[in-house]
């Protein structure tokens, strides 16, 4: 996560989607592997809270932690964004509303929700697991991967657009 704080206007981030690095079969950090289009899960199939399991802490920032759980009934991996703060009744809405969005996306190249939890003040939001890290801090001294990597996020960034969706963070740790 970035060490900028969530603003009141962004409070989920949802400029930040677009977490990490997919690994491909081999092994090789590629930035998202293309795949066929995700099934939008209903609101009921959304997992429990209770179901999760927290395995490890991904990263963390003055905005929040990410975790990586693990849904227990079904040992799928996710990554679990906890948001820091007390949230007024306007912001939970806004986070509310941002994570109604992102559910709707369906590309490979954007990172999808989910779904989201508001439990005992803590505002969590579930999202799919990127399990070969963050470009952030990463030297990356092959062009071809290079190449590939922004080809990638400018296929998410164009998806995103086509829907109205502004990703405004564009850095590599997200």
């Amino acid at each position: 996560m970035d060490s900028g704080r969530i603003r009141p206007s962004d409070p989920l981030g949802i400029n930040r989607i677009s977490k990490g690095i997919r690994k491909s079969p081999l092994h090789q950090p590629t930035f998202a592997n293309p795949k066929q289009p995700q099934q939008q899960q209903q609101p009921s199939q959304t997992p429990q809270l209770s179901d999760l399991e927290r395995v490890r802490r991904i990263g963390s920032g003055s905005g929040g932690t990410v975790w990586m759980v693990r849904h227990r009934p079904t040992g799928r991996g996710y990554a679990l964004k906890v948001i820091y703060g007390y949230h007024e009744d306007a912001v939970r809405r806004q986070i509310w509303r941002e994570v109604e969005i992102l559910r709707t996306v369906d590309n490979p190249f954007v990172v999808h929700c989910h779904g989201m939890y508001d439990q005992a003040g803590e505002i969590q939001v579930l999202l799919e697991y990127m399990d070969g890290g963050s470009l952030d801090g990463r030297r990356i001294a092959s062009e071809p991967f290079l190449a590939d990597v922004a080809r990638q996020v400018l296929q998410g960034l164009a998806y995103l657009h086509r829907h109205r969706i502004v990703h405004r963070d564009i850095k590599p740790s997200n």
